[in-house]
């Protein structure tokens, strides 16, 4: 942003403006993002401007076990799981598999969840996702 006096236009002030937008000050207290092209109505502001998407939910600090393994079956990645854990040195493999065949919860920040988001190629964001799926599961 370069150096900018504020003025009032037909939307309220314009307190900014970047390369292609217009940051407005609407009357109503407001803060919005009006392209630079545009000729938007006050219809358009509050439904495409000022109301922005929801937030997603918080990813869970832990889901049970039972709920993270459905979602990770549904996306179909059980027989992909089973094959890394399998291939584990032991004494982790016979601790990691107990864990997950018969742990009450996993947590999100466990290693074992670090291991086998590396493995399967997946992101962290994908991983979040699962656990927001699991977490939201109510059998």
């Amino acid at each position: 942003m370069s150096d900018f006096l504020p003025y009032l236009c037909t939307l309220g002030a314009v307190i900014d403006h970047e390369e292609h937008a217009y940051i407005i000050a609407t009357p109503d207290g407001r803060i919005v993002g009006i392209p630079a092209n545009a000729q938007p109505s006050p219809e358009a502001i509050e439904t495409d401007i000022a109301s922005p998407p929801a937030a997603p939910a918080p990813v869970p600090h832990e889901v049970p076990m039972w709920a993270i393994r459905a979602i990770l079956d549904l996306a179909g990645l059980t027989s992909s799981i089973n094959s890394i854990l399998s291939q584990l040195a032991e004494p982790q493999r016979t601790i990691v598999l107990r864990v997950w065949e018969y742990g009450n919860y996993i947590r999100r920040d466990s290693p074992t969840i670090a291991s086998l988001t590396s493995a399967l190629g997946k992101t962290d964001a994908e991983v979040d996702a699962y656990f927001r799926e699991a977490s939201a599961l109510n059998p």
